[in-house]
């Protein structure tokens, strides 16, 4: 079995935080040399599990350190005997080992109740990871020791979710650059070329339903609200591992009451009990990476109903009022059924979670071109159509 083993320092900037920040990571690889038909057609991808940590550099928010774990996927955009332009994907889990219960939460003298904080702090976080990393060969001849070693460096962004379903929980968004080596101690068995199964490129329409919970600040406490999504999009494979979609979102979020809270920074201009007011709608683009029964993309969406605004003196109304953006997976269970769950944000602010289902038909696009296709006709019988 062929195993790879990576180390990687990494430096760039704390978006919450506002600060720089700096870290390490180890990780071992698998790369997948032909055990499945599938690793040639997604040229050659590699599964890995990656350990890491990271601190805050002059940082006012605690806790400042951080060590997470997850397993990743790298996607090979380009992958030759020299180099590879890898797409990585991953999601595991973060810890804090400081045990902070709020952070700087207070109230104004002046009793408008305005929290300063990013709210409370779990030290257990789900976290995910998005990336292009390129790997340099220091030979390209198999077999050559020198081929054993390589050269590795990109860019990377790390997601820590709080955990929590409050609006204004800590979720940290650190980007990085980094650097490192990766070593593969060894080449055997030689991987042979083989013929990939081919992929269809046929459109695709997929629906689904989503629910989960959401409040909007943590003065909330024990009060939770539905939301919930319908969705609809037209998906076209432009590769075996990427495709673009269009589609639209409908949205109900029964936080949106104005009668239920009365302290709100950006939510108290709403001072009524409005359905209206829990609706929104929107358009997206999708971006999907997809392997085999599996789908992750990043939608990026724009309100086409938005009864909710946030006033001019809010600093977030540019990006709340008229974009969003989804973190989207699905698992296709059957061939016309799949589970889904998706985040959906403001850029930075996560807004909710939801979890459900969905219903698809992979062959949408054979079917509008020729709608008829799959209808069997009986031949025609001459003599019955013959006139004496």
């Amino acid at each position: 079995m062929i195993f790879r083993f990576k180390g990687e320092a990494k430096a760039g900037i704390d978006y919450k935080a506002d600060c720089n920040q700096a870290g390490t990571e180890i990780a071992l690889e698998l790369p997948l040399f032909g055990d499945k038909n599938w690793d040639y057609v997604y040229n050659f991808p590699s599964a890995g599990f990656a350990i890491g940590g990271f601190y805050t550099l002059e940082s006012e928010l605690k806790p400042d350190i951080a060590v997470y774990t997850y397993p990743y996927f790298n996607y090979p955009i380009i992958h030759t005997p020299r180099l590879a332009l890898n797409l990585k994907t991953g999601a595991g889990l973060g810890f804090y080992p400081q045990s902070v219960d709020y952070m700087a939460f207070e109230e104004n003298p002046d009793g408008t109740g305005e929290i300063k904080s990013f709210g409370k702090v779990c030290r257990f976080t789900p976290m995910l990871s998005f990336g292009l990393n390129m790997d340099i060969n220091l030979s390209k001849r198999y077999g050559n020791p020198w081929a054993q070693w390589a050269i590795s460096f990109g860019g990377e962004v790390l997601v820590f979710h709080n955990a929590q379903i409050c609006r204004r929980s800590c979720n940290r968004v650190l980007a990085s650059g980094m650097l490192g080596v990766k070593y593969t101690p060894n080449v055997n068995p030689l991987p042979i070329k083989n013929k990939p199964k081919k992929v269809k490129k046929v459109m695709a329409l997929e629906v689904g339903g989503m629910a989960g919970f959401n409040q909007l600040s943590v003065c909330d406490k024990n009060n939770y609200y539905l939301n919930a999504s319908i969705n609809g999009g037209l998906y076209y494979p432009f590769t075996n591992a990427y495709r673009l979609g269009l589609g639209a979102d409908a949205f109900f979020n029964d936080a949106y009451d104005g009668t239920q809270r009365k302290i709100n920074k950006q939510y108290n201009h709403i001072t009524k009990d409005l359905f209206e007011y829990r609706l929104k709608a929107g358009v997206f683009l999708a971006n999907d990476f997809t392997v085999e029964n599996f789908v992750a993309g990043l939608h990026v969406g724009l309100y086409v109903y938005n009864p909710v605004k946030l006033p001019d003196d809010v600093e977030d109304k540019y990006y709340e009022n008229i974009m969003y953006t989804k973190l989207v997976t699905k698992y296709r269970i059957t061939k016309r059924f799949y589970v889904t769950a998706q985040i959906r944000s403001h850029l930075t602010q996560v807004e909710c979670a939801e979890i459900g289902f969905g219903w698809a038909m992979p062959d949408f696009g054979s079917r509008v071109k020729n709608p008829f296709a799959r209808l069997s006709f009986k031949g025609d019988d001459h003599n019955e159509l013959k006139i004496d």
